[in-house]
């Protein structure tokens, strides 16, 4: 998973979530994330708009926090079947 913001919860987790404006009102979509995490939990996610690099397990997944201009490798996966582009 790649988005642009994490779910609240993990937000708060990696930034805290009195000291940050950025968690004190969270946004629509950091609400709507959250939601997503409760129905589909992926191995890897990653998000940028904090611009600081963190990289933590929480709850099964690996969550990393991206820096300003930040990138990760995440190892080959298999796609299932169902996701694969016709040839």
């Amino acid at each position: 998973m790649l988005t642009h913001e994490a779910p609240i919860s993990v937000a708060e987790a990696f930034f805290g979530s009195i000291d940050s404006p950025k968690t004190r009102r969270p946004s629509r979509t950091s609400l709507a994330l959250e939601k997503m995490l409760a129905l589909h939990r992926p191995r890897s996610w990653a998000f940028g708009h904090w611009h600081e690099r963190r990289d933590w397990p929480v709850d099964g997944t690996r969550f990393i926090a991206l820096e300003e201009g930040g990138w990760v490798d995440l190892p080959d996966q298999k796609m299932p079947p169902s996701m694969a582009r016709p040839r």
